[in-house]
């Protein structure tokens, strides 16, 4: 193997040797203190090493690339992608490899003490070797340029998080989870590597050589589109589709409510913050850069975005399990940053075009997969935090904490205030993006763009239940023992809060960050002006979030001081004159808005239908086509013939293309 030439190269490959440490002394890593900070250490190390090459990459637009020759047998003369491996970090690839970075961070800083929960039990030997090599795999995925090896890498990032989401194996439903994950997952990935090697053989038979790397399939793509229009559509959505279910967008969710609530809390922070947007990473890169794009795709992913923000949120109002109503919510967001990208493909193809909507509507998507990561893993890591301290998640039960939990009340009000879109937080921001982007079009987008907003009240409405349930109101049960967690777990907790703020108060700092992948995506940005606390757009509208956070937050001290403060501290509930304690007259939270269930029946209802067909039935067909392929794969006559008739097979199809002109002599 070529040893990397300098400290650049060295720099894309540092994340991953950090990664390895805990990996290869996983078999000695059972419990305690020494084996909990070897594996938080390094997965942290690795994460910050993580931010830097996106750093170094953003502030300068620095070339980072690296090709790694893994034999020297067939470099020239057998043209195979196992001989080499190639790694670059390009704009678009930036931006995911910093939300990777950061959440990681905090991710793996909140281990050093919440790993304690799993030690007695479990053991840390699976999470030493899986967690980093989730990290690593995840890496790989961004920093890969070359079409086989990202299909590699991403079934290894598949493999590596199913064993995550079932470390409590102990427990039934947990396995149950990672199961359903693995297979949906694992299954409907077979259709994006359909869609890869079609787009791979393409690209070789035309150019008359094996390509696989980003830059040669994407030139045979773009041409493919008006030379073989069918099989154009069909290589894209067979990519799209196997990118929708890692990407959880409706109907093709269902594992994600099961995999991310059983999963450790830090891994259901990486789960949803990161490894979620990795499908949109990829329909980024296929339908910008990839492909050409088309408004019949910017329709698709609209409508598939719309439906399963709207779909995931109502979904959530009505949990009582603290982490699947997070769950749920992860669909409701991505499905926001789906309607983005599906908004900028719709301006850009539509007539007449509207190049500044586009770019606007790319950097709404890309904004909001980056608020997203910060505000939703905090979101698990508060809840994770409440479950390490009361061993419950259930918010029939919980209630009180703030007073006991104070930073973490104080954490978990930012999160919430960022996922409802709240001035000023960073949620806020990139949400008027895609307001601003979809409702000043004529067409179908100014629709998308309303229920957007209304969907975004639904939030709201969602998380003053979970965060009264868990910190506000009196708690049904009493909880002794409760307590503020562990100083690791504050602070993991506290960076992705500040982030949080950061991004909201300074979307200039989001621009810097997200702008070099609107450039290499050809997008026109000028219109789109970051101050150094705004951001506009030229003719459309514009947005101070720094002056909001002035007025607001001096006008909500005020208006605390004269309505209430001590003088409301008092006051008791009024029971209409029969004695009870507080607890009798707090609602549960299974009651909080069972007006939408009843308003809306139809949704519920297809939820369940869709449960049922999809999870259920499905299961138990591939239980049986499984079986059946057992008997046939190990039928000894079966496969002698089949081996037979595979060479006949293959010269039976080769004729054929010589005879059709596909194959050249």
């Amino acid at each position: 193997m070529k040893v990397p030439e300098n400290i650049t190269q060295f720099l894309l490959l540092a994340p991953i040797i950090a990664c390895l440490p805990p990996i290869i002394l996983s078999p000695a890593l059972r419990r305690g203190v020494a084996s909990r900070l070897l594996i938080s250490v390094f997965s942290a190390l690795s994460s910050l090493l993580m931010v830097a090459v996106a750093t170094y990459y953003m502030l300068g637009s620095r070339e980072l690339k690296l090709t790694l020759r893994l034999t020297s047998v067939g470099s020239r003369h057998v043209p195979w992608p196992l001989t080499a491996l190639s790694f670059g970090v390009d704009g678009l690839s930036g931006v995911f490899i910093l939300m990777l970075g950061i959440v990681g961070f905090a991710a793996s800083v909140y281990s050093v003490s919440y790993l304690r929960r799993l030690e007695e039990e479990y053991g840390l030997r699976l999470l030493a070797a899986t967690y980093p090599a989730f990290l690593a795999f995840m890496y790989l995925v961004l920093i890969v340029r070359d079409l086989f090896w990202f299909l590699v890498f991403w079934e290894l990032m598949t493999l590596a998080s199913q064993f995550l989401v079932s470390a409590e194996f102990r427990r039934p439903l947990a396995v149950r989870a990672g199961l359903k994950y693995f297979m949906l997952t694992k299954g409907l990935a077979e259709l994006m590597i359909a869609g890869g090697i079609a787009a791979m053989i393409a690209a070789s038979l035309s150019q008359g050589t094996l390509i696989t790397s980003f830059e040669g399939v994407a030139r045979v793509m773009h041409g493919l589109a008006s030379v073989n229009a069918p099989l154009w559509w069909l290589v894209t959505a067979l990519i799209f589709a196997g990118l929708m279910v890692k990407a959880a967008l409706v109907p093709l969710h269902n594992w994600l409510p099961d995999a991310h609530p059983e999963a450790p809390s830090n891994v259901s922070a990486l789960l949803s913050g990161v490894m979620i947007k990795l499908g949109i990473y990829m329909m980024f890169r296929l339908f910008l850069y990839l492909t050409t794009p088309t408004i019949v795709w910017g329709a698709v992913l609209s409508a598939v975005g719309a439906l399963t923000l709207t779909y995931g949120t109502l979904m959530a109002l009505k949990q009582t399990d603290s982490k699947r109503l997070l769950a749920y919510h992860s669909v409701g967001q991505i499905g926001y940053i789906a309607l983005g990208l599906g908004a900028c493909l719709t301006l850009l193809t539509m007539r007449p075009p509207h190049p500044l909507l586009a770019a606007v509507a790319a950097f709404a998507s890309l904004y909001h997969a980056l608020n997203h990561s910060l505000f939703k893993s905090l979101l698990f890591l508060n809840a994770g935090a409440v479950e390490y301290v009361t061993g419950s998640r259930n918010l029939n039960a919980l209630g009180g904490l703030g007073k006991v939990m104070p930073v973490t009340a104080v954490t978990a009000l930012i999160a919430s205030f960022s996922i409802s879109g709240i001035p000023p937080f960073n949620g806020f921001v990139s949400k008027w993006l895609i307001y601003s982007s979809t409702m000043t079009v004529a067409g179908y987008l100014p629709a998308c763009g309303f229920l957007a907003m209304f969907i975004s009240s639904v939030t709201t409405a969602s998380f003053i239940k979970f965060y009264t349930s868990l910190f506000g109101r009196p708690s049904k049960r009493i909880f002794k023992e409760a307590r503020e967690v562990p100083a690791s777990m504050l602070a993991g907790q506290i960076i992705l809060a500040a982030g949080c703020v950061i991004l909201g108060v300074l979307p200039p700092i989001a621009w810097l960050v997200i702008r070099p992948a609107l450039l290499e995506a050809g997008l026109s940005i000028e219109g789109i002006n970051a101050g150094l606390a705004s951001v506009s757009v030229t003719g459309v509208s514009s947005n101070m979030p720094a002056l909001i956070a002035a007025i607001m937050f001096p006008a909500a001290g005020i208006a605390y001081a004269l309505i209430g403060g001590r003088a409301r501290q008092g006051i008791t509930g009024w029971a209409c004159g029969a004695s009870a304690p507080l607890t009798a007259l707090s609602p549960p939270a299974k009651s909080y808005y069972e007006v939408f269930e009843e308003e809306f029946p139809w949704l519920y209802r297809a939820g369940e239908v869709l449960h049922e067909v999809v999870v259920v039935r499905g299961s138990r067909t591939l239980s049986a086509v499984l079986s059946k392929a057992q008997w046939v794969l190990e039928s000894p006559s079966l496969m002698v013939a089949v081996a037979a008739a595979a060479p006949l097979i293959a010269a039976l199809a080769s004729l054929v293309m010589w005879i059709s002109g596909v194959i050249k002599p």
